[in-house]
């Protein structure tokens, strides 16, 4: 059976098995879009924001700033993610009892500029500078907003002994510079896009290799996810020898909005490399800005992950 869907302009949701008003697994995928229907749609905006005068130093000439602004947009988003957390839904279908239902929940507005996983006052990227622009400012959060509310109306739906995914990718490896702060690499603003960009995408920047993240703990250490998500997932990319780690490169904090997933409902979240999921089409190294999701590469990851919310899931449907 075909999956359904139902969409409005920022968010796409799409129902695997039962279809039922209550959904027993919920898999998020937040920042996936590639933007370029966005950056169509709000030219106008974008544009404005683009002529401050602020981009005018040498060191930023309009031109340049527009090269690295390019290249900014290619690498933000989450590459693979969406196909992840549709790969998860169509491994767990046909697992599930006749009455259950798993939807995947696509948000379509950019990283890059919106963050649809911060809470409205870190929402905005600060890769433009909003000052004197503020009606720019609210019709963005404004979408934030909105797509905020779409999600919200779906979790509101979960089980009470439901369980919900939360699906990222990264950079493969991390920026060889001085961190930013714990769950940040790189500072960015419009004066330091050019920094930003190369510290991702110049080789000679590379630092650490990362694995998958299992995010589990606050920046002190507060443990807020299901442990029995966690130690499933992990026990099952051992099983599959997919490296992964706790909380590094990244643990959560408060301005992130699976923070707050994690702490309402049993929540499993996991931050996948790219290039574990995407590869660069004829090339033997990988792009970040040319990255393209792999078939073969994302069944590999799903798996183990659709094996840990089935088995977590029957176990909790099963719990007094």
């Amino acid at each position: 059976m075909q999956p359904q869907t139902t969409e409005n302009r920022y968010v796409k949701q799409t129902i695997y098995g039962a279809g039922t008003p209550v959904i027993d697994c919920v898999i998020l995928c937040q920042h996936g879009d590639d933007g370029e229907e966005f950056v169509r749609n709000h030219a106008a905006d974008l544009e404005r924001l683009c002529s401050r005068h602020d981009f005018q130093p040498s060191r930023h000439d309009p031109a340049l700033f527009q090269q690295y602004l390019q290249q900014y947009y290619a690498i933000e988003p989450d590459v693979g993610s969406s196909e992840l957390a549709h790969e998860i839904a169509r491994i767990m279908e046909p697992r599930l009892d006749d009455h259950q239902t798993v939807v995947v929940v696509d948000i379509r507005i950019p990283r890059a500029i919106i963050d649809a996983n911060r809470v409205r006052d870190h929402a905005l990227r600060p890769v433009f500078d909003y000052q004197g622009r503020d009606a720019i400012a609210e019709r963005f959060l404004a979408i934030h907003g909105s797509a905020s509310m779409a999600v919200k109306e779906v979790l509101d739906r979960i089980h009470d002994k439901g369980i919900v995914i939360d699906v990222h990718s990264m950079a493969p490896y991390s920026p060889n510079v001085q961190r930013a702060s714990n769950v940040q690499a790189v500072s960015l603003s419009p004066t330091t896009l050019a920094e930003y960009v190369r510290s991702y995408t110049d080789p000679s920047m590379r630092g650490e290799r990362r694995s998958i993240d299992i995010v589990t703990t606050l920046e002190n250490g507060t443990l807020i996810a299901n442990e029995a998500l966690a130690n499933t997932c992990a026990r099952e990319f051992g099983e599959a020898r997919l490296p992964f780690q706790f909380n590094h490169p990244y643990p959560t904090n408060e301005t992130v909005m699976t923070t707050r997933y994690m702490r309402r409902y049993r929540t499993l979240a996991v931050d996948v490399p790219k290039d574990y999921l995407a590869a660069t089409p004829g090339a033997a190294e990988f792009d970040l800005t040319r990255l393209q999701p792999a078939e073969e590469l994302v069944k590999r990851v799903a798996m183990p992950i659709a094996n840990a919310a089935t088995h977590c899931l029957n176990d909790f449907m099963c719990a007094e």
